[in-house]
């Protein structure tokens, strides 16, 4: 079985001068990744994943503050090839990958591109944190994925989910 974790980075911020690739978290997404994390310490055999972060500063900070709240560390990359990802970017960058579990930390619209491509699920929307865990019995191919969850963990209950 082979399992993939789309992971959108946390909401963030936008100061002016601010280059796209350099963008911070807002608190609002500080606070959310603390919740995210209570996902990841559910998450059956964790230590055997691998996490592949984008490049962006706003990625990596969503990262490290879901797993400074891990009970195991995990092997993460950060790299270049999911940052202003296409479908294909993502899908060729999948494929080339020899480990069964991986953590994607990236952006829209391709995460969700990427899911929906692997599940034939269709969505509406997957805002600032969301979470699609995707699992598939055999190779990664259009629609050879189930997906296990798919959520969008809010510390506040009342923030709403348009980004």
């Amino acid at each position: 079985m082979k399992e993939i974790i789309l992971v959108r980075h946390a909401k963030s911020d936008w100061p002016n001068g601010t280059a796209d690739i350099e963008r911070p978290l807002s608190d609002r997404g500080r606070n959310d990744c603390r919740v995210a994390a209570d996902y990841f310490c559910q998450v059956g055999d964790l230590a055997s994943f691998e996490v592949h972060v984008s490049i962006a500063l706003r990625t990596a900070e969503t990262w490290k503050l879901i797993s400074e709240q891990l009970p195991v560390d995990l092997k993460m990359v950060s790299v270049d090839e999911i940052y202003e990802a296409s479908l294909g970017d993502l899908f060729g960058y999948l494929q080339n990958l020899e480990s069964d579990s991986l953590i994607f930390v990236g952006h829209n619209p391709g995460l969700a591109l990427l899911g929906s491509f692997l599940t034939g699920d269709q969505i509406s929307k997957f805002p600032t944190l969301s979470i699609w865990h995707i699992q598939t019995n055999g190779e990664w191919l259009p629609e050879s994925g189930q997906t296990i969850s798919r959520i969008a963990p809010r510390a506040n209950k009342d923030s709403s989910d348009i980004d």
